[in-house]
């Protein structure tokens, strides 16, 4: 999928689709941040396929199942989903704390929230963007807001496509450039390997790609307490 870049669709967006795709989701699901109009809507019908699913969003013109007010409670009873979903929505919440909190608490013990974050990404305000958190920062907010088994996994390809994202593309021929960064990304990583034994993603060379990703795909289960 990667290779396949819609007109619009970012690096950083292709690799949370191809990861959300191999999401097993069963039950009853709630999209924070999502809606009818989300752009991200047919897909999200093949993710939740054979699932009842409801969105939640403070902005109308996305159609939500829930239309809600900033730093409001959602209008359904304690434990009432499977899995919770945010695709990059958390860096634009002011009290990402409370919305993590109130996320739990609608969430079933030992559900799921599925979260998606971009970390070296640029400003997009929608209608405002607040947040950069590190894995650390993560770990720890999401085990003080009512959750375990944290995973936070860093999302990218290679330096050449984070750079030129991190860039925001500028000038002309924009996805000629990003394919050719991507290729390039796959050229340098096979050079690596061959001076490191180690696979791509381990050892030094690992941990410093790691250490720079354009997001996170965050997996956290409701603490059963």
């Amino acid at each position: 999928m990667i290779f396949q870049l819609r007109s619009g669709l970012s690096v950083l967006r292709a690799l949370e689709y191809e990861l959300l795709g191999k999401v097993q989701l069963t039950g009853r699901i709630l999209d924070f941040g999502g809606g009818e109009r989300a752009n991200y809507r047919n897909l999200m019908r093949s993710w939740t396929e054979g699932c009842i699913y409801e969105t939640a969003n403070i902005d109308q013109s996305i159609r939500p199942t829930y239309l809600i007010e900033p730093g409001q409670p959602l209008p359904v009873e304690a434990d009432t989903y499977d899995a919770v979903l945010a695709l990059n929505t958390f860096e634009h919440i002011y009290g990402v704390r409370d919305a993590l909190r109130e996320i739990s608490r609608a969430l079933k013990p030992g559900g799921t929230l599925f979260a998606t974050v971009p970390f070296l990404f640029r400003i997009h305000g929608h209608p405002d963007d607040f947040l950069r958190g590190t894995p650390s920062w993560w770990g720890r907010t999401l085990s003080e807001t009512g959750y375990e088994h944290v995973v936070v996994t860093p999302l990218l390809w290679g330096p050449m496509s984070t750079g030129l994202s991190v860039a925001g593309i500028p000038g002309p021929f924009k996805r000629i450039r990003m394919k050719l960064a991507l290729m390039l990304d796959i050229l340098y990583l096979q050079w690596v390997s061959r001076r490191n034994t180690s696979s791509r993603l381990e050892g030094e060379v690992g941990e410093s790609l790691c250490h720079a990703p354009l997001g996170f795909f965050i997996t956290a289960k409701k603490a059963c307490r």
